[in-house]
C-alpha cells in the first residue's frame, strides 16, 4: 500500500518547539486533564481505488436507482409491493476526546491528545415482492447495505493562553497521527413461492490506512472553580486523502450450491473539516 509521507518540517519544527519549552518549563505551571465530545463535519470515505468516485456522490445514484426500482416494480402488476430505505450521506462524525496539558507560567502549554471518531451511519436496501415472468412465480426479495467510517488520533501541540476579562483563551495549532478504517456490511436474499430458496448472500469489507494531518482550534474557557472549567472549542483539521486497504469477504449460496470469495479492495479516506466541542478541563 502506498505511504504518504510527511510533506513539509512543520511536524518536526512544532515537535522541537514542544520538546524545548518542556526542557526549559516543567519545574513550573501545572497539569491540567481534561474530556471533550466534538462533532466534525467531515466526509471521509473518497475516491479511490475501487471507489469510482466519493462515498456520498455514489449514495446520490443508489437513491435515484432505488426510486427508479420502486416504479418499475409497483408499475410492472398491480399486485407487486416494495418499500425502499434511502441511504444518509456520511457527512459528519462524533469523538470522545481526552487530553492533558502541562502549563509553563502562565501563558503557554504543551498538550498532547488522544481522540476517537465515528461517522453515522448510511443505511440503504429495499424489501419487494413481485411476479416475474421469467422464473414463472412470485418473488421475495430482499437487499440491505450499511456503512461507517471510524479513526483514531494522536495529536501534539504548544498551547497560547491569553486571559480576557472573565474567561481565557487558549489557542493551538499542531501535528497529529490518524489511523482510519471504513466498514461495510450488505446482504441479499432472494426466494420464490414455489421456487422456494434461490439465492442469498452476506459480504463484509473493511478498508484501513494511517497518515499524519494539522489542525488548528480556539478554546473559550469558562471557570466554575480554581480547578475546573468549561471549554467552549471550535477548529478546522486538514488530511490527506490517505489510501486504504483491506479484504472483503462474501460468502452465501445459489441454488442450493454455496461460494466464499475473499477478494482484496482499495479506497481513500480523508478527515478534513470543521468540528465544535464542549470540554469540562481539571487541573490539579
Amino acid at each position: 500500500m502506498k505511504k504518504y509521507p510527511v510533506k513539509s518540517v512543520v511536524p518536526m519544527l512544532v515537535v522541537a518547539l514542544v520538546l524545548g519549552l518542556a526542557t526549559s518549563g516543567f519545574s513550573q505551571g501545572k497539569w491540567v486533564f481534561g474530556v471533550k465530545g466534538n462533532i466534525a463535519w467531515v466526509e471521509p470515505v473518497k475516491e479511490g481505488g475501487d471507489f469510482a468516485k466519493d462515498f456520498n456522490e455514489l449514495i446520490e445514484e443508489e437513491n435515484l436507482w432505488l426510486e427508479d426500482l420502486k416504479d418499475d416494480i409497483l408499475a410492472a402488476d398491480p399486485g407487486n409491493e416494495i418499500t425502499i430505505d434511502l441511504a444518509e450521506k456520511i457527512n459528519r462524525a462524533y469523538s470522545m476526546h481526552a487530553y492533558v496539558e502541562r502549563r509553563i507560567g502562565g501563558r503557554f502549554g504543551i498538550r498532547i491528545s488522544g481522540e476517537y471518531l465515528w461517522t453515522n451511519k448510511s443505511k440503504s436496501g429495499f424489501d419487494a415482492y413481485f411476479w416475474d415472468w421469467f422464473e414463472f412465480d412470485w418473488l421475495s426479495e430482499v437487499y440491505q447495505y450499511e456503512m461507517s467510517a471510524s479513526a483514531w488520533k494522536l495529536a501534539i501541540a504548544p498551547r497560547l493562553i491569553i486571559p480576557v476579562g472573565g474567561m481565557v483563551v487558549n489557542l493551538g495549532a499542531g501535528p497529529f497521527y490518524i489511523s482510519t478504517k471504513t466498514a461495510w456490511t450488505s446482504q441479499y436474499e432472494l426466494t420464490g413461492d414455489w421456487w422456494g430458496d434461490m439465492a442469498e448472500f452476506t459480504s463484509n469489507g473493511e478498508l484501513s490506512g494511517n497518515g499524519w494531518g494539522y489542525y488548528a482550534d480556539l478554546e473559550l474557557k469558562f471557570k466554575l472553580s480554581d480547578r475546573t472549567a468549561i471549554d467552549v472549542e471550535v477548529g478546522y483539521e486538514s488530511t490527506p486523502k490517505m489510501p486504504t486497504s483491506g479484504l472483503v469477504t462474501t460468502t452465501g449460496e445459489t441454488w442450493g450450491v454455496p461460494f466464499d470469495d475473499e477478494d482484496e479492495w482499495e479506497g481513500a479516506s480523508d478527515w478534513t473539516g470543521f468540528y465544535v466541542a464542549v470540554s469540562l478541563e481539571f487541573a490539579i
